[in-house]
């Protein structure tokens, strides 16, 4: 893609940013630039992550997938896909999913965490525990995504042992904001 091509992404989510709290207006925006930019997988991404706030379970997954189908190394969508999955209680998608991300290097946070939350699928809770913990700890560049894990293992607390189901709603209900504070750091 060339720089031409791209210019239109740092307005896109400075448009969003604008349209924060108007959840209707932002999926129409990311719709028809998803429809523009057809085959763009950070348009995808972005917008997958609106379906879920809205709660169309359905056409997220098709927004990750497509992103993935675009660009496969794009973990983040692979991630948010799983997490998807998860939350959906498909867990053995969910691994299946995240098994690519096991390719990453060990210390890799986007593979500390879905190794966790892999094992808090399992009911493995003191691994899930420790490996969240090891992601927070070593993801610098994404806070708010650490904000997602800690609200993981907040939720793992506050259950005791940790339900699986529960404890990953959580990171998908932030999911969308982490996708956009990413996306503006990186342009």
């Amino acid at each position: 893609m060339s720089p031409a091509e791209t210019d239109y992404f740092p307005p896109l989510l400075a448009r969003l940013q604008e349209l924060q709290g108007n959840g209707a207006a932002a999926r129409q925006l990311l719709e028809e630039a998803a429809q523009r930019h057809a085959g763009d997988p950070r348009v995808l991404l972005l917008l997958g992550a609106e379906r879920v706030h809205a709660s169309d379970i359905d056409g997220a997954e098709a927004a990750y997938i497509a992103a993935l189908q675009a660009a496969p190394g794009l973990h983040i969508a692979r991630f948010q896909l799983g997490l998807l999955q998860l939350t959906g209680s498909r867990p053995a998608a969910a691994l299946s999913t995240w098994a690519p991300l096991q390719l990453l290097d060990e210390g890799q946070p986007l593979r500390l965490f879905a190794s966790g939350l892999g094992c808090l699928a399992r009911d493995e809770f003191a691994e899930a525990r420790r490996l969240l913990e090891l992601g927070i700890e070593r993801n610098q560049e994404n806070q708010p995504l650490n904000r997602d894990m800690r609200m993981v293992l907040e939720r793992m607390a506050g259950l005791g042992a940790g339900g699986p189901g529960e404890a990953a709603d959580a990171t998908a209900a932030a999911s969308a904001h982490y996708l956009v504070s990413s996306y503006k750091k990186s342009s």
